[in-house]
């Protein structure tokens, strides 16, 4: 069976759902790929097919992202025996999303590194309140890397009704997630929901057949909600940028593109595992190589002769495109960043 054979709802399903919870349901060991197929109402070769695909496009995101010397860096200080739970929806629970090239990307360096992905698709900063605690049982995870709130802000169509969380109760709801991580002893980072295209939502077979549509109007008012929490943020509102969104958001417009996922991957790599483990720290010491060149978070590439001169370019940079947050980053964490 060739790609263009396999029908958009067919891949979207494969790539989606995840069957873990169901094993955990019926006690079973795990599921075969004839029983896995049935399942998910496809056959056994385009099930594999699918999945030979995925693994194909994680391979090759988790090998550019290692190629970057300070994304290697970040995942190499790590503590020992480490672990991370990853929580939210289809953007980490899709099989070739930015948490599957984490994932491959420890157990390539950092083995003794766990990665939990308890993502679920479809699941709302409810849903995420009502199993968190279920889903986690006995494990504490030191950090929990949430992205979610995308189906918060999706309504009814054609004639769109309210979101389908109201905006008063996500923010309970994101009190709540983080009251449960703070009970458990655990770090949490929030990776708010990214900006979409409106006309290619709309415009999207699948999503017309369900009857749902999201907006990025939408997305912004949660995102906002995300910003009034004190914890640690990767707000990807200044990567996924309007003249990037066709390259980081996939054919439907709201899910993330290889081409995002890497780029989320390296943002939550860069700006949480590595303040994990060297916060404080100035990446000069990793190898005693002049740092010159720095990838901002925007997509533009600022090149300097050193270490201070690179400094002193990267704040005019956020002094002019990104305003009021120059003074959110020292020395060390610019240094940080660059390579």
């Amino acid at each position: 069976m060739t790609n263009t054979e396999i029908d958009l709802a067919t891949r979207m399903t494969v790539e989606f759902q995840r069957l873990s919870g169901f094993h955990e349901l019926i006690g079973s060991g795990g599921l075969d790929d004839a029983a896995v197929a049935t399942l998910l109402g496809t056959d056994t070769g385009t099930l594999q097919q699918l999945r030979t695909e995925m693994r194909a496009v994680v391979a090759e995101g988790a090998k550019q992202l290692l190629a970057q010397p300070n994304v290697r860096v970040a995942i190499e200080n790590l503590p020992r025996d480490y672990s991370i739970a990853v929580v939210g929806d289809s953007q980490s629970a899709g099989h070739q999303s930015w948490a599957e090239m984490l994932s491959e990307m420890l157990s390539q360096i950092r083995p003794d590194v766990e990665l939990l992905n308890l993502a679920k698709s479809g699941d709302t900063t409810m849903d995420l309140v009502r199993r968190l605690g279920l889903a986690l049982g006995e494990r504490r995870p030191a950090l929990y890397i949430v992205f979610i709130g995308g189906n918060d802000f999706c309504r009814t169509a054609p004639q769109p009704g309210p979101t389908f969380i109201s905006d008063e109760q996500t923010r309970s709801n994101l009190q709540r997630i983080a009251d449960i991580v703070a009970a458990r002893g655990g770090r949490l980072a929030w990776v708010p929901p990214a900006p979409v295209r409106d006309e290619v939502v709309a415009e999207f077979p699948v999503f017309q057949a369900m009857g749902i549509t999201y907006t990025s109007a939408d997305s912004a008012t949660k995102a906002e909600l995300f910003r009034e929490r004190p914890e640690q943020l990767v707000d990807l509102w200044t990567t996924f940028t309007p003249r990037r969104l066709p390259e980081l958001l996939s054919q439907d417009g709201l899910h993330l593109s290889p081409a995002g996922h890497r780029a989320t991957a390296e943002r939550i790599i860069l700006e949480v595992l590595g303040d994990v483990g060297e916060r404080g720290r100035s990446a000069a010491a990793y190898d005693g190589k002049p740092k010159r060149r720095l990838r901002c978070p925007c997509g533009e590439l600022l090149v300097a002769a050193d270490d201070e001169a690179l400094i002193v370019l990267a704040r005019e940079h956020l002094a002019a495109q990104h305003p009021g947050t120059g003074a959110e980053y020292t020395r060390e964490q610019i240094l940080f960043m660059a390579y």
